[in-house]
């Protein structure tokens, strides 16, 4: 997943799970894709996305393409922020 992810450019991830990867981390250097996402990358991360009331709106729609936009809460010294996350269609 890490190689996926980095060799298809990716600008940032989202998953509608507690946790965007598995938990224990099968890894063989032990690192979790947190640490090449966040850490190594500077790529945001989504967690707990509503993706189903998404496709829903994309079926409804007929639409499969829209602009997604998510501006983070500015918080001083904030390590983590709600997603505040809109499609655009």
């Amino acid at each position: 997943m890490v190689d996926w992810l980095h060799d298809s450019y990716f600008s940032a991830v989202a998953g509608d799970a507690p946790s965007f990867e598995a938990w224990p981390t099968m890894r063989k250097d032990g690192k979790m894709l947190h640490e090449f996402v966040l850490a190594l990358w500077g790529m945001p991360l989504g967690e707990m996305f509503d993706l189903e009331k998404l496709a829903e709106t994309c079926r409804r729609k007929g639409r499969w393409t829209f602009f997604f936009s998510s501006a983070p809460a500015n918080v001083k010294g904030g390590v983590s922020s709600h997603a505040n996350a809109q499609a655009f269609f």
